[in-house]
């Protein structure tokens, strides 16, 4: 599931920047107990979005056993760009 951070738009952005942040969440299944919650966010060194550090490491995080568990729910690790 993604989650767009800006769904009206951010506020001030310059027109020719096309990006739009969001956050994706990788579930876990349902029968693995959670160990916790996990943020990946990936480098880039201010001018890229260093793409192969984002799914891969959440992915690996994912299949460790992390995740986000809330109320009861399953949940997730989440990756923000």
């Amino acid at each position: 599931m993604r989650i767009e951070l800006y769904p009206n738009g951010i506020p001030g952005k310059s027109p020719e920047d096309d990006f739009m942040p969001y956050i994706d969440t990788f579930l876990l299944d349902a029968a693995k107990t959670p160990l916790g919650a996990v943020l990946v966010l990936p480098g880039g060194g201010y001018h890229h979005r260093a793409i192969h550090e984002g799914d891969p490491v959440a992915r690996r995080f994912n299949d460790l056993g992390y995740q986000l568990r809330d109320a009861g729910k399953i949940g997730c690790v989440l990756k923000a760009y």
